[in-house]
């Protein structure tokens, strides 16, 4: 594993799977699967972008540019802020809401450090996780809502997740069954012509 500052992964680096999760024969025990907020969320919104950060990501803790980075291709707006352009928080203002339904966490850390000037605590680069809950969100999501898994597709160049939440699989077989299954459905009643596809 490639190590960042301080000990994190850095992102893009093989690490471990994420932990494995209810799929396929078991979906119907998802809590989300008519989740409200699941069902009305803004596809290629803020909240959407940094869940597809995560879903894409092969590291389970990044850090906000990390995360700003990988997420800006999943959504429409700028997600850093940029007060010279009128844009207040962005679309990484979104991590609050996620972080109101539990399915972000946020770890903080504050660290002494002396210098000639005197000493003081600085506060670390936060860092951010997906909680159980928040991986079986997103589970729910591209199962129940197709347009946002062809979203995601598109946005990804059409190359599903590197490392899927039911484990390591072939490159073939990359996402979770329930999400194929969903695609399939999709072909079934729109064709092969996916949403966000023009242009």
């Amino acid at each position: 594993v490639t190590m960042g500052r301080e000990g994190t992964p850095a992102f893009g680096s093989p690490a471990a799977p994420k932990p494995k999760i209810p799929t396929s024969s078991s979906s119907s025990d998802n809590p989300f699967r008519n989740d409200h907020y699941m069902t009305t969320m803004k596809i290629r919104g803020g909240a959407y972008a940094i869940l597809m950060a995560f879903h894409h990501s092969h590291t389970d803790v990044l850090r906000k540019s990390q995360i700003c980075s990988e997420a800006q291709k999943f959504c429409d707006d700028q997600m850093d802020s940029n007060y010279m352009a009128g844009r207040t928080y962005g679309a990484w203002k979104s991590i609050d809401t996620l972080k109101s339904h539990h399915l972000v966490t946020e770890q903080g850390f504050r660290t002494y450090s002396s210098g000639r000037t005197g000493g003081g605590f600085r506060d670390r680069p936060h860092e951010y996780s997906l909680t159980r809950d928040g991986r079986m969100f997103v589970e729910a999501l591209l199962a129940k809502r197709p347009e946002a898994a062809a979203a995601a597709r598109q946005a990804a160049g059409g190359v599903a997740p590197s490392t899927s939440f039911a484990g390591t699989r072939s490159a073939a077989a990359t996402m979770s069954f329930s999400e194929e299954a969903a695609w399939e459905e999709y072909d079934r009643v729109h064709g092969s012509s996916h949403p966000n596809n023009a242009g």
